[in-house]
């Protein structure tokens, strides 16, 4: 939860007007070299361990809507569930139906090799084209977003999102030789 930005950050919002801010989001390069990788490499890596718990919500927030896009989905699975809870549930209680015991019409390995292929048949038929779906979506919000989010607009509100107002910072925006920011964290010092 140490990465988890308010929502302003995030979104690159600035003020109390919920407007983006003009260099929130801007292209990691200005011209094509051979430092270009690098450089988009770098931001993406930077925006990645910043907003990670964000990103992490994200995926959470899209699982969500996909799941819901396919309820075919979340029945088989649900059924599934049941299934192998029902499994489970023979294996350690007996249960009696007309003086026969269920448990032992069927044995447990043959039970659980049918439920094996049952599981194996929902995964693929119902659960593949959502999973791409998915992997999809997520990956190009969170991709499109490390990439042109602006690590020199981050570093502005500090590690709480707060807009700092002057005065000396806990951490500070610093240039490596490529003109790239890397952000340095230098301890507090009690006087």
């Amino acid at each position: 939860m140490d990465t988890l930005r308010p929502l302003p950050m995030f979104l690159g919002i600035s003020g109390n007007n919920f407007c983006m801010s003009a260099g929130a989001f801007t292209p990691p390069i200005k011209k094509m070299d051979k430092t270009t990788p690098e450089k988009i490499t770098s931001r993406i890596k930077l925006n990645i361990s910043f907003f990670l718990t964000n990103y992490a919500l994200v995926a959470f927030g899209v699982a969500l809507v996909v799941a819901l896009m396919h309820p075919g989905m979340l029945v088989s699975l649900g059924l599934v569930w049941l299934l192998w809870w029902g499994h489970n549930y023979l294996i350690h209680n007996e249960v009696v139906l007309f003086h026969r015991n269920i448990s032992m019409l069927v044995s447990i390995s043959h039970r659980f090799y049918v439920l094996f292929v049952i599981s194996v048949v929902v995964v693929v038929w119902k659960c593949f084209r959502p999973a791409l779906l998915f992997s999809f979506i997520t990956g190009l919000i969170i991709m499109a977003h490390a990439t042109m989010r602006d690590p020199k607009h981050i570093d502005k509100y500090g590690s709480t999102g707060a807009i700092r107002h002057g005065g000396s910072s806990d951490s500070d925006e610093e240039y490596d030789n490529n003109g790239n920011v890397v952000m340095v964290d230098h301890p507090k010092s009690d006087v």
